[in-house]
């Protein structure tokens, strides 16, 4: 039996408040357990399955940086989802920069279920509540200008800062920082611009 919380969304612009089910995980599976599993079906020894298991990713891995859509029949179909890696502006502007070369990365591997492995799973699946109250998510401790005004007093004591330390001085996770600090860079009023790249990528007072 699967078990899932009521979970509160953050307050809508409305003053509303919305809730939706959250599962509980029950623990992550790896190889191991799919492998004893899959033997003790009998339909193949145990080399075989670790071998497909262990080949599966770097076959679906080679395909993706080929430029393709991978579909495993009964499964799902995987594909590549990009995002920029530059500075430049997301906008389209007339005559601007955005139309020449950018630097595009692989942002996430998207996955769409098969079908018949859908309706399987749905048919499969009951569900309990866990949990008699809502969880409730956080708010962010401080608004967006707080945090702008944080990270420029933090500016003024420290010649740069990293996407770790942001997330630290004002509470957010990584993602939220790191799209946080892409929209102060593009603004020039901010008086934060970044440097270098990767992980090696901080964020300096602007001159």
């Amino acid at each position: 039996m699967l078990k899932y919380v009521l979970q509160e969304m953050p307050e809508m612009r409305d003053g509303h408040k919305k809730i939706y089910p959250k599962l509980l995980s029950a623990g992550l599976i790896g190889n191991e357990k799919i492998v004893n599993r899959y033997q003790s079906t009998g339909t193949a020894n145990r080399n075989v399955a670790e071998l497909v298991l262990k080949s599966l990713p770097d076959i679906i891995e080679a395909y993706l940086t080929e430029g393709h859509s991978v579909k495993v029949d009964g499964l799902g179909t995987f594909s590549l989802s990009l995002e920029f890696d530059d500075e430049k502006p997301d906008e389209l502007t007339a005559g601007g920069s955005e139309e020449g070369y950018r630097h595009v990365r692989v942002k996430d591997i998207n996955f769409r279920p098969d079908k018949d492995f859908l309706r399987l799973v749905q048919a499969n699946a009951e569900f309990e509540r866990g949990e008699s109250h809502v969880v409730r998510v956080s708010k962010p401790k401080y608004t967006p200008a707080e945090r702008l005004s944080r990270l420029q007093n933090y500016l003024q004591g420290h010649e740069s800062i990293t996407l770790s330390q942001y997330c630290s001085l004002n509470k957010l996770s990584r993602a939220a920082a790191s799209q946080e600090l892409k929209r102060f860079s593009l603004d020039p009023d901010s008086g934060v611009v970044p440097r270098g790249a990767g992980s090696h990528k901080v964020w300096v007072r602007g001159k």
